[in-house]
């Protein structure tokens, strides 16, 4: 296991940010049954913790020496790991929506443009 890897569990424990429910599978959008959840959405509410995982990213992003111009959160719990990492890297940041809005501007992409740029989409888990 990495160093990021390492910090970023020690993190998640130390918030209450993983639990364990084998009696009782949580159902992930997927169809996946996991006994397992992560609760990344609590980050924010701890900032020591919420900057382990922020320099993990940019640690795996240099690491990796991806490329990019700009984030984007994907909705709803990416965003604010988008917000934070903009701002620690001093990049643009914007949320992309699940679906255009029906009302108002109607866009799928809030904060401002993506086009012919080179955007990293992040988002808080990924298990398929």
């Amino acid at each position: 296991m990495s160093n990021v890897a390492r910090n970023v569990a020690r993190a998640l424990i130390e918030i209450g940010g993983v639990g364990f429910v084998p009696d009782s599978p949580i159902s992930f959008k997927s169809g996946i049954l996991s006994p397992m959840y992560i609760d990344n959405r609590k980050f924010p509410s701890y900032p020591k913790q919420w900057s382990v995982v922020l320099e993990g990213f940019k640690q795996k992003m240099l690491e990796g020496k991806i490329e990019f111009e700009m984030l984007a959160g994907i909705e709803t719990a990416g965003i604010p790991h988008s917000a934070g990492l903009g701002a620690l890297l001093m990049k643009p940041s914007v949320f992309i929506r699940k679906a255009a809005k029906d009302h108002g501007t109607k866009r799928m992409v809030e904060g401002g443009s993506v086009e012919g740029k080179r955007v990293l989409l992040i988002e808080d888990l990924v298990t398929t």
